[in-house]
C-alpha cells in the first residue's frame, strides 16, 4: 500500500479535497474533541485490536512524525527472545497486548481453539477462572507498554480502546495496577488512565473532526 497514491486516486475520482489519516490519530482527534481526552493538551490514545496503534497529542496537536508514521507502538520490542511478529522482529508488544493476542493466550490456557471475543467477555463477566487468569496476564502486558509511553512522553491522559472496555472498571483497574508497578512515579503521578468514551464511533467522529480542523484552521501569515 505504500506505493498506492490513495489521496490522489480519490481526489481524481470525486473532484474534492481528500484527507488520508492514521486510524488511531482519527480516534484521538475524536476523544480530544468529544470524548475522554476533552480539554487535554498532552494525551496518548492506544487502540488494541488485531494489532496496536497509538495516537499522540502534543500541545493540543496531533503528532504524526516526520513522514506520518508516528504511533507504531505495537512494534516496540518487549521481549527480544519472544515469538516472531508479522513485521519480522521478535517479541513485539502487539504479540502480547493486542485483542487478538488475548484470544490466543486464552486458547492456550484452555487447550482447544478459541476465537470469539464475545465468549471471552461472557466468561470474564461470569468470573470464569481461566478467563480471569488470561485477563490479568493481558492487563499486565498492556500496562507495561502504557508505562513505557508514560515514561517517554509524559502524557496528561492515556485513553485505551479495546473490546475489553465492555467489562469496564475491572479492566481499567487491572491496567492501572499494572501501570503503577511499571511506570516511574513522577510521570505517572498525575497521568489519568481512561477507557475510550466513544468506542467504535471514534473513527467516524474523528474523520468529521479532522475535516473541521482543516476547514476552520486559522489563516497563516505568509511572508512577502
Amino acid at each position: 500500500w505504500d506505493a498506492v497514491p490513495l489521496a490522489a486516486l480519490f481526489r481524481e475520482a470525486f473532484d474534492a479535497p481528500v484527507i488520508v489519516e492514521n486510524i488511531a490519530s482519527l480516534c484521538l482527534t475524536a476523544e480530544r474533541d468529544f470524548g475522554a481526552a476533552s480539554g487535554e493538551e498532552h494525551a496518548v490514545y492506544i487502540r488494541l485490536r488485531q494489532g496496536i496503534t497509538a495516537g499522540l497529542l502534543f500541545n493540543g496537536q496531533i503528532y504524526r512524525g516526520a513522514h506520518g508514521f508516528a504511533g507504531n507502538v505495537g512494534h516496540t520490542v518487549i521481549d527480544a527472545q519472544g515469538p516472531v511478529c508479522t513485521c519480522g522482529n521478535r517479541g513485539c508488544w502487539t504479540n502480547y497486548a493486542s485483542d487478538d493476542a488475548l484470544l490466543k493466550q486464552f486458547a492456550g490456557a484452555e487447550g482447544p481453539p478459541f476465537s470469539a471475543m464475545d465468549e471471552f467477555l461472557r466468561r470474564a463477566n461470569a468470573a470464569d477462572p481461566a478467563a480471569e487468569s488470561a485477563l490479568e496476564a493481558f492487563a499486565g502486558y498492556v500496562g507495561i507498554g502504557i508505562a513505557n509511553l508514560i515514561n517517554t512522553v509524559n502524557p496528561g491522559t492515556v485513553v485505551v480502546d479495546s473490546a475489553l472496555n465492555e467489562i469496564g472498571s475491572r479492566f481499567a483497574d487491572a491496567l492501572r495496577s499494572a501501570v503503577r508497578r511499571a511506570a516511574l512515579p513522577y510521570p505517572r503521578r498525575n497521568a489519568k488512565l481512561l477507557l475510550s468514551a466513544l468506542g467504535s464511533r471514534a473513527v467516524v467522529l474523528g474523520a468529521i473532526a479532522a475535516v473541521f480542523d482543516r476547514v476552520f484552521e486559522p489563516p497563516r501569515v505568509v511572508p512577502m
